[in-house]
């Protein structure tokens, strides 16, 4: 009867497995051959692109001003993949690295930044519960050609002030 019940969970394991492994798609991230900067990934805004699937993969086009929005979740458990995109289309992988300095010099690279909320506000409801909101996402910095130097923090005036502009305008149907 033992050995049932050791069965029984070990059956129950493996489906929990692929059911969450299902659930969490590799990401490909296409981004415009020539960009170099920080490249920053809206979550779960309701108004944002769902992500299409290509062999089991979610493919999400990065923008010229290096900023996409997603109505998706952020699951820091799905493994990105980089790729440079020309006019043409010929894609060029991108290397992650964990450490600027072992970039392979003048080949692109991506280093992964944090998850920040920016753009946080509150407002008082009609029952007097205040509700704070914010804009979760997840920056990533491409170094790519010349590139030596890109500022790598969660405080950025300039992408905070897009970010904000972009996500307000896509939660008013602009």
């Amino acid at each position: 009867m033992k050995f049932k019940n050791h069965i029984s969970a070990l059956v129950l394991i493996m489906f929990s497995f692929m059911a969450c492994k299902e659930a969490h798609s590799p990401r490909t991230i296409l981004v415009p051959a020539n960009y170099e900067g920080t490249v920053r990934i809206v979550y779960a805004e309701k108004c944002g692109m769902t992500p299409m699937k290509e062999n089991g993969r979610e493919i999400v086009r990065i923008p010229g001003n290096g900023l996409v929005i997603l109505s998706t979740e952020n699951d820091v458990r799905i493994n990105n993949d980089f790729f440079l995109v020309d006019d043409k289309g010929n894609q060029t992988k991108v290397d992650q690295v964990a450490d600027i300095k072992d970039r392979v010099s003048g080949s692109p690279a991506i280093l992964a930044g944090g998850t920040v909320v920016t753009g946080l506000s509150s407002h008082k409801d009609a029952d007097g519960t205040v509700t704070a909101t914010g804009i979760e996402c997840t920056d990533f910095y491409l170094y790519n050609k010349g590139t030596t130097v890109i500022k790598q923090s969660p405080f950025q005036p300039q992408l905070d002030s897009l970010t904000n502009s972009e996500v307000n305008a896509c939660r008013a149907g602009k």
